[in-house]
């Protein structure tokens, strides 16, 4: 039972839906610069069709530790970032600086449907045993109660990465590139 959880699946199902904007400036001839925002905003709803096993919240060696089998319900994932892009040419130099930040604006996972009781489970010997439905709550089951902290969405907070690059014409027509 223990090789059974956490493993690989091929079971998820993922519908997504979106919008991508990028916007390009022309190039601004009097100073050489250039600029690039890209903007992404992605939902998705994801389905597993399998079920989840847990261990119970009993001690495992213990004569009483169970492994709740759960429905894995739908799950919904949004995603919004982008990036602003400063290019820089300096015609003089042979020269070209690239400025770029990408924003994290927001990310967060949940559980859309998830029911926190378990609808079977598996005795210390293997042994399957379903939950009638009426009594999935009762107290001699509540050892395989899930946390209600699992329902609580994920969150990413705002998040600004910024990377700079920069590139230099060598006179045999070769380029050097030099990252931070």
């Amino acid at each position: 039972i223990p090789r059974t959880i956490r493993v690989l699946k091929n079971n998820e199902f993922v519908i997504t839906h979106g919008v991508e904007l990028v916007l390009t400036t022309p190039k601004i001839e009097a100073t050489g610069t250039e600029f690039n925002f890209r903007y992404s905003y992605l939902e998705s709803i994801l389905t597993d069709t399998g079920f989840d096993t847990r261990r119970s919240s009993f001690v495992v060696g213990s004569d009483q530790v169970r492994f709740g089998v759960y429905e894995n319900n739908r799950r919904r994932r949004v995603n919004s970032f982008g990036s602003l892009t400063l290019i820089q040419h300096i015609p003089s130099l042979r020269f070209v600086l690239t400025l770029s930040t990408e924003f994290n604006f927001y990310r967060t996972q949940g559980a859309l449907d998830r029911n926190l009781y378990a609808f079977a489970y598996y005795d210390i010997e293997g042994n399957y045993i379903p939950i009638p439905e009426g009594e999935r709550e009762d107290m001699d089951f509540n050892d395989l109660k899930l946390d209600a902290q699992a329902l609580v969405p994920d969150r990413t907070p705002f998040t600004p990465i910024s990377t700079y690059k920069y590139v230099k014409k060598l006179p045999m027509g070769t380029r050097l590139a030099f990252l931070p």
